[in-house]
């Protein structure tokens, strides 16, 4: 099996994090702007975001338990999509820090089951939330390029395209409108 942590990174992750920010501002959602950071009423919504974020890995890890590689495929995109989305509303440079990230993170998922990389992934998402916490930017970007970079070495490992898998969600979720699991928002 190939070594994940020593293949390129091959996903537009900042492309598509736009994308997936545009989609949901239009479809009415609360998105995330540079000036949300470090008030109080934000440190909130990004917690909450971040628990979404968590969901969606929960929902990775009940796909594996349920050997449904298609789900599982469709998890691991929903949370590049939602990871993405909020560094691109923070005004983070996706690009520029996912290059330097990857360097320091070695992720070695070429020796781990997908389960260990599924509790890395809550892992680092954790992390992510004890930054907005502490209001740690540096340790935020840190962390949202760890899940990015989680995700897309979960996907390597499991054969999966992650830019094809998130484009076709955010093609699914433009096509709701104001709607997310049947329920009106």
């Amino acid at each position: 099996m190939p070594n994940p942590s020593s293949e390129p990174i091959t996903v537009p992750f900042a492309e598509l994090g736009e994308k997936a920010y545009t989609v949901n501002r239009n479809n009415g959602w609360d998105v995330f702007t540079p000036q949300d950071w470090g008030n109080d009423v934000s440190v909130l919504k990004l917690c909450a975001n971040i628990a979404l974020v968590h969901r969606e890995i929960a929902e990775a890890d009940e796909a594996v338990s349920a050997n449904d590689i298609v789900e599982l495929r469709e998890e691991i995109a929903d949370v590049a999509i939602r990871t993405s989305s909020i560094a691109h509303g923070l005004g983070i440079d996706i690009d520029f820090n996912v290059k330097s990230y990857r360097e320091e993170l070695q992720i070695p998922f070429h020796e781990l089951d997908i389960m260990r990389g599924l509790m890395e992934l809550h892992k680092v998402t954790s992390h992510a939330t004890e930054a907005v916490r502490s209001k740690d930017a540096g340790k935020l970007v840190a962390s949202l390029m760890g899940i990015l970079l989680h995700s897309a070495a979960i996907s390597q490992t499991i054969g999966s395209n992650l830019a094809a898998e998130m484009e076709k969600k955010i093609e699914k979720n433009a096509s709701r409108g104001h709607k997310h699991g049947g329920k009106a928002i």
